[in-house]
Protein backbone atom coordinates (compact mmCIF):
# COMPACT_ATOMS: atom_id res chain seq x y z
CA UNK A 1 0.00 0.00 0.00
CA UNK A 2 1.17 3.31 -1.03
CA UNK A 3 -0.01 6.26 0.69
CA UNK A 4 -0.75 8.01 3.73
CA UNK A 5 0.95 10.92 1.92
CA UNK A 6 0.00 11.18 -1.25
CA UNK A 7 2.27 9.41 -3.45
CA UNK A 8 0.83 10.60 -6.59
CA UNK A 9 2.36 13.92 -5.61
CA UNK A 10 5.48 13.03 -6.81
CA UNK A 11 7.35 14.02 -9.93
CA UNK A 12 6.85 10.80 -12.38
CA UNK A 13 10.17 9.85 -11.85
CA UNK A 14 10.46 9.55 -8.50
CA UNK A 15 7.32 7.50 -8.64
CA UNK A 16 8.90 4.95 -10.86
CA UNK A 17 11.72 4.53 -8.87
CA UNK A 18 10.18 3.79 -6.07
CA UNK A 19 8.31 1.02 -7.74
CA UNK A 20 11.92 -0.08 -9.09
CA UNK A 21 12.64 -0.36 -5.09
CA UNK A 22 9.82 -2.57 -4.28
CA UNK A 23 10.38 -4.52 -7.09
CA UNK A 24 14.12 -4.95 -6.13
CA UNK A 25 13.40 -5.74 -2.23
CA UNK A 26 10.10 -7.42 -2.11
CA UNK A 27 8.79 -10.87 -4.04
CA UNK A 28 5.37 -10.08 -4.91
CA UNK A 29 2.38 -13.06 -4.50
CA UNK A 30 0.66 -13.07 -7.94
CA UNK A 31 -2.68 -12.36 -6.40
CA UNK A 32 -1.62 -9.95 -4.47
CA UNK A 33 -3.24 -6.36 -3.61
CA UNK A 34 -1.05 -3.42 -5.06
CA UNK A 35 -2.46 -0.07 -3.74
CA UNK A 36 -1.68 3.60 -4.60
CA UNK A 37 -3.52 6.33 -3.06
CA UNK A 38 -3.95 9.18 -5.78
CA UNK A 39 -5.78 12.85 -5.69
CA UNK A 40 -8.05 13.10 -9.11
CA UNK A 41 -5.70 16.09 -10.33
CA UNK A 42 -2.94 13.93 -10.81
CA UNK A 43 -4.36 10.87 -12.98
CA UNK A 44 -3.99 10.35 -15.60
CA UNK A 45 -1.03 12.11 -16.85
CA UNK A 46 2.89 11.52 -16.35
CA UNK A 47 1.57 9.42 -13.05
CA UNK A 48 -0.89 7.28 -14.99
CA UNK A 49 1.50 5.83 -17.28
CA UNK A 50 4.15 4.89 -14.28
CA UNK A 51 1.07 3.23 -12.72
CA UNK A 52 0.00 1.48 -16.13
CA UNK A 53 3.50 -0.08 -16.05
CA UNK A 54 3.69 -1.22 -12.81
CA UNK A 55 1.81 -4.07 -11.09
CA UNK A 56 -0.35 -1.61 -8.84
CA UNK A 57 -3.77 -2.60 -9.71
CA UNK A 58 -5.98 -1.06 -7.07
CA UNK A 59 -6.41 2.90 -6.79
CA UNK A 60 -7.65 4.61 -3.76
CA UNK A 61 -8.60 8.23 -5.38
CA UNK A 62 -9.62 11.03 -2.69
CA UNK A 63 -12.38 12.90 -4.51
CA UNK A 64 -13.19 14.16 -0.77
CA UNK A 65 -16.67 15.20 -2.49
CA UNK A 66 -18.58 15.72 -5.68
CA UNK A 67 -19.77 19.52 -4.71
CA UNK A 68 -17.12 22.00 -5.80
CA UNK A 69 -18.24 24.31 -2.84
CA UNK A 70 -17.93 21.36 -0.60
CA UNK A 71 -14.43 20.87 -1.86
CA UNK A 72 -13.68 24.51 -1.80
CA UNK A 73 -14.32 24.66 2.01
CA UNK A 74 -12.30 21.70 2.43
CA UNK A 75 -9.20 23.15 0.24
CA UNK A 76 -9.13 20.82 -2.11
CA UNK A 77 -9.40 22.68 -5.84
CA UNK A 78 -9.34 19.65 -8.19
CA UNK A 79 -11.98 20.36 -10.88
CA UNK A 80 -15.15 18.59 -11.83
CA UNK A 81 -13.59 17.31 -15.36
CA UNK A 82 -10.79 16.26 -13.15
CA UNK A 83 -12.38 14.15 -11.22
CA UNK A 84 -14.12 12.55 -14.20
CA UNK A 85 -10.62 11.81 -15.87
CA UNK A 86 -9.61 10.28 -12.73
CA UNK A 87 -12.38 7.91 -12.21
CA UNK A 88 -12.25 6.73 -16.22
CA UNK A 89 -8.06 6.19 -15.98
CA UNK A 90 -9.38 4.17 -12.58
CA UNK A 91 -11.99 2.29 -14.45
CA UNK A 92 -9.70 1.07 -16.99
CA UNK A 93 -6.72 0.52 -15.43
CA UNK A 94 -7.06 -1.08 -12.18
CA UNK A 95 -9.02 -4.50 -11.18
CA UNK A 96 -10.46 -2.40 -8.52
CA UNK A 97 -10.72 1.24 -7.24
CA UNK A 98 -12.10 3.24 -4.03
CA UNK A 99 -13.27 6.56 -3.44
CA UNK A 100 -12.54 8.76 -0.34
CA UNK A 101 -15.41 10.79 0.72
CA UNK A 102 -15.78 13.28 3.60
CA UNK A 103 -19.16 14.32 5.34
CA UNK A 104 -19.84 16.82 7.82
CA UNK A 105 -17.75 19.33 6.08
CA UNK A 106 -18.42 23.07 6.92
CA UNK A 107 -21.39 23.61 4.94
CA UNK A 108 -21.89 20.38 4.05
CA UNK A 109 -25.88 19.47 3.98
CA UNK A 110 -27.78 16.42 4.34
CA UNK A 111 -28.48 16.93 0.57
CA UNK A 112 -25.34 17.54 -0.65
CA UNK A 113 -23.70 14.16 0.93
CA UNK A 114 -26.72 12.13 -0.21
CA UNK A 115 -25.22 13.67 -4.26
CA UNK A 116 -22.01 12.89 -2.88
CA UNK A 117 -22.80 9.18 -2.67
CA UNK A 118 -25.09 9.00 -4.76
CA UNK A 119 -22.20 9.97 -7.93
CA UNK A 120 -20.23 7.88 -5.96
CA UNK A 121 -22.19 5.01 -6.44
CA UNK A 122 -22.60 5.54 -10.30
CA UNK A 123 -19.00 5.93 -10.37
CA UNK A 124 -18.64 1.99 -10.58
CA UNK A 125 -16.00 2.37 -7.69
CA UNK A 126 -16.07 -0.85 -6.02
CA UNK A 127 -15.29 0.67 -2.47
CA UNK A 128 -15.89 3.49 -0.74
CA UNK A 129 -14.45 4.90 2.46
CA UNK A 130 -16.56 7.80 4.37
CA UNK A 131 -15.01 9.34 6.86
CA UNK A 132 -16.46 12.53 9.54
CA UNK A 133 -14.18 15.78 8.64
CA UNK A 134 -11.79 15.81 12.07
CA UNK A 135 -10.04 18.39 12.54
CA UNK A 136 -6.63 18.06 14.19
CA UNK A 137 -5.18 20.54 16.25
CA UNK A 138 -2.10 23.07 14.90
CA UNK A 139 -3.77 22.58 11.25
CA UNK A 140 -5.28 25.20 9.44
CA UNK A 141 -8.77 24.28 9.75
CA UNK A 142 -7.68 24.35 13.34
CA UNK A 143 -6.65 27.93 13.28
CA UNK A 144 -9.75 28.91 10.85
CA UNK A 145 -11.76 27.26 13.58
CA UNK A 146 -10.59 29.17 16.63
CA UNK A 147 -10.97 32.62 14.85
CA UNK A 148 -14.87 31.51 13.89
CA UNK A 149 -14.10 30.92 9.93
CA UNK A 150 -15.05 27.89 9.87
CA UNK A 151 -18.52 26.63 10.98
CA UNK A 152 -18.30 23.30 12.96
CA UNK A 153 -21.45 20.76 12.18
CA UNK A 154 -23.27 20.05 15.27
CA UNK A 155 -23.74 16.31 16.67
CA UNK A 156 -26.87 16.08 15.39
CA UNK A 157 -26.00 16.17 11.81
CA UNK A 158 -22.82 14.20 12.19
CA UNK A 159 -24.70 11.09 13.22
CA UNK A 160 -27.48 11.55 10.49
CA UNK A 161 -25.01 11.64 7.93
CA UNK A 162 -23.19 8.94 9.14
CA UNK A 163 -26.64 6.72 9.46
CA UNK A 164 -27.73 7.52 5.92
CA UNK A 165 -24.34 6.56 4.59
CA UNK A 166 -25.19 3.39 6.24
CA UNK A 167 -28.37 3.14 4.86
CA UNK A 168 -27.64 4.49 1.78
CA UNK A 169 -24.85 2.15 0.83
CA UNK A 170 -26.21 -0.77 2.03
CA UNK A 171 -29.08 -0.39 0.08
CA UNK A 172 -27.21 0.08 -3.10
CA UNK A 173 -25.50 -2.92 -2.37
CA UNK A 174 -22.27 -2.62 -0.64
CA UNK A 175 -21.48 -4.80 2.36
CA UNK A 176 -20.21 -2.31 5.36
CA UNK A 177 -17.57 -4.54 6.82
CA UNK A 178 -16.00 -1.97 8.87
CA UNK A 179 -16.84 1.31 10.77
CA UNK A 180 -16.21 3.76 7.51
CA UNK A 181 -15.71 1.21 4.83
CA UNK A 182 -18.00 0.15 2.33
CA UNK A 183 -17.20 -2.82 -0.61
CA UNK A 184 -18.88 -4.90 -3.33
CA UNK A 185 -17.95 -8.59 -2.61
CA UNK A 186 -15.16 -9.65 -3.10
CA UNK A 187 -13.42 -6.20 -2.74
CA UNK A 188 -12.95 -5.89 0.90
CA UNK A 189 -9.42 -3.65 1.35
CA UNK A 190 -7.20 -6.01 2.34
CA UNK A 191 -4.29 -3.79 3.69
CA UNK A 192 -6.91 -2.15 6.11
CA UNK A 193 -7.94 -5.42 7.34
CA UNK A 194 -4.29 -6.19 8.23
CA UNK A 195 -4.80 -3.47 10.91
CA UNK A 196 -7.86 -4.40 12.46
CA UNK A 197 -7.03 -7.93 12.47
CA UNK A 198 -3.55 -7.32 14.38
CA UNK A 199 -1.41 -8.47 11.94
CA UNK A 200 2.05 -7.24 11.71
CA UNK A 201 3.11 -5.23 8.53
CA UNK A 202 6.28 -3.37 7.44
CA UNK A 203 6.30 0.24 7.27
CA UNK A 204 8.56 3.26 5.28
CA UNK A 205 8.69 6.67 4.88
CA UNK A 206 8.36 9.76 6.98
CA UNK A 207 6.20 9.39 10.08
CA UNK A 208 5.00 5.33 8.86
CA UNK A 209 3.84 3.55 11.25
CA UNK A 210 4.88 -0.54 11.60
CA UNK A 211 3.96 -3.49 14.16
CA UNK A 212 6.55 -6.73 13.50
CA UNK A 213 7.28 -9.03 16.70
CA UNK A 214 4.82 -7.21 19.06
CA UNK A 215 6.80 -3.62 18.84
CA UNK A 216 5.02 -0.98 17.53
CA UNK A 217 7.63 1.87 15.39
CA UNK A 218 6.88 5.20 14.07
CA UNK A 219 9.68 6.66 11.63
CA UNK A 220 11.15 10.44 12.07
CA UNK A 221 8.14 12.42 11.16
CA UNK A 222 10.65 15.38 9.29
CA UNK A 223 11.25 14.36 5.78
CA UNK A 224 15.12 15.72 6.27
CA UNK A 225 15.29 13.65 9.48
CA UNK A 226 14.48 10.80 7.60
CA UNK A 227 16.66 11.23 5.15
CA UNK A 228 19.49 12.05 7.09
CA UNK A 229 19.22 8.92 8.75
CA UNK A 230 18.84 6.71 6.16
CA UNK A 231 21.75 7.95 3.97
CA UNK A 232 24.03 7.45 6.99
CA UNK A 233 23.36 4.38 7.95
CA UNK A 234 21.21 5.00 11.22
CA UNK A 235 17.88 3.70 12.01
CA UNK A 236 15.09 6.08 10.79
CA UNK A 237 13.02 5.16 13.84
CA UNK A 238 12.26 7.84 16.36
CA UNK A 239 9.41 6.02 18.94
CA UNK A 240 8.97 2.73 19.20
CA UNK A 241 7.10 0.29 21.87
CA UNK A 242 7.36 -3.27 22.87
CA UNK A 243 3.90 -4.17 23.53
CA UNK A 244 2.97 -6.25 26.49
CA UNK A 245 0.63 -9.53 25.61
CA UNK A 246 -1.99 -7.83 27.47
CA UNK A 247 -1.91 -4.61 25.31
CA UNK A 248 -1.46 -6.90 22.39
CA UNK A 249 -4.72 -8.36 23.32
CA UNK A 250 -6.90 -5.69 23.99
CA UNK A 251 -5.72 -3.84 20.29
CA UNK A 252 -7.16 -7.30 19.03
CA UNK A 253 -10.50 -6.43 20.77
CA UNK A 254 -10.08 -2.69 19.89
CA UNK A 255 -9.47 -2.56 16.03
CA UNK A 256 -11.59 -6.49 15.84
CA UNK A 257 -14.67 -3.62 16.94
CA UNK A 258 -13.98 -1.96 14.21
CA UNK A 259 -15.22 -4.71 11.76
CA UNK A 260 -19.06 -4.57 12.07
CA UNK A 261 -19.09 -8.66 12.81
CA UNK A 262 -16.92 -7.93 15.64
CA UNK A 263 -14.97 -10.04 17.36
CA UNK A 264 -14.93 -13.84 16.88
CA UNK A 265 -14.42 -15.26 21.02
CA UNK A 266 -14.06 -18.41 19.96
CA UNK A 267 -10.98 -17.39 17.53
CA UNK A 268 -10.04 -14.94 20.02
CA UNK A 269 -9.12 -17.25 22.93
CA UNK A 270 -7.57 -20.12 20.64
CA UNK A 271 -5.22 -17.68 19.37
CA UNK A 272 -4.44 -15.57 22.49
CA UNK A 273 -5.42 -17.81 25.08
CA UNK A 274 -7.46 -15.86 26.89
CA UNK A 275 -10.92 -14.82 26.97
CA UNK A 276 -12.82 -11.53 26.82
CA UNK A 277 -13.23 -11.59 30.61
CA UNK A 278 -9.44 -11.46 31.40
CA UNK A 279 -8.82 -8.43 29.95
CA UNK A 280 -12.24 -6.63 29.88
CA UNK A 281 -13.60 -5.97 33.36
CA UNK A 282 -17.56 -7.89 33.52
CA UNK A 283 -18.59 -4.49 34.80
CA UNK A 284 -17.50 -2.39 31.83
CA UNK A 285 -19.14 -4.92 29.42
CA UNK A 286 -22.15 -4.88 31.55
CA UNK A 287 -22.56 -0.90 31.36
CA UNK A 288 -21.58 -0.62 27.77
CA UNK A 289 -24.75 -3.35 27.03
CA UNK A 290 -26.97 -1.50 29.17
CA UNK A 291 -25.97 1.94 27.30
CA UNK A 292 -26.81 -0.05 24.27
CA UNK A 293 -23.73 -0.38 22.55
CA UNK A 294 -22.35 -3.35 22.28
CA UNK A 295 -23.70 -6.89 21.75
CA UNK A 296 -22.23 -9.51 23.56
CA UNK A 297 -22.44 -13.14 23.27
CA UNK A 298 -20.72 -16.26 24.16
CA UNK A 299 -18.91 -16.25 20.69
CA UNK A 300 -19.06 -12.56 19.82
CA UNK A 301 -18.55 -8.96 20.54
CA UNK A 302 -19.60 -6.51 18.25
CA UNK A 303 -21.21 -3.16 18.50
CA UNK A 304 -24.33 -2.05 18.01
CA UNK A 305 -25.75 0.42 15.44
CA UNK A 306 -25.85 2.89 18.38
CA UNK A 307 -22.39 1.67 19.27
CA UNK A 308 -20.69 2.70 15.77
CA UNK A 309 -21.76 6.57 16.42
CA UNK A 310 -19.64 6.28 19.40
CA UNK A 311 -16.90 3.53 18.27
CA UNK A 312 -13.91 5.53 19.44
CA UNK A 313 -15.54 6.23 22.89
CA UNK A 314 -16.31 2.39 23.17
CA UNK A 315 -13.13 1.42 22.40
CA UNK A 316 -11.47 4.26 24.71
CA UNK A 317 -13.23 3.25 27.63
CA UNK A 318 -12.14 -0.58 26.72
CA UNK A 319 -8.49 -0.23 25.78
CA UNK A 320 -7.71 0.68 29.19
CA UNK A 321 -3.52 -1.75 29.53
Amino acid sequence: YLGGGTPSRLPAQALSVLLGLVDDHFELADQCEFTIEANPEDLPGEIGRVIADSRINRISLGVQSFDADKRQSLDRDHTDAQIAAAIEFCRQQAASFSLDLIFAAPHDSLDIWQRDMQQALASGAQHLSTYELTIEKGTLFWNRQLHGQLPKPDEEQCAGSYEMTVDTLTAAGLEHYEISSFARPAHRSRHNQTYWRGESYWAFGPGACGLVDRRRYTNHRSTSRYLKAVLSGQSAVEEEQQLTPRELVLERVVFGLRMIEGVDLVSFHAETGMNLHDVVPDQLLSDLQDQGLIDLTPGWLKLTRRGLLLGDWVCAKIYRP
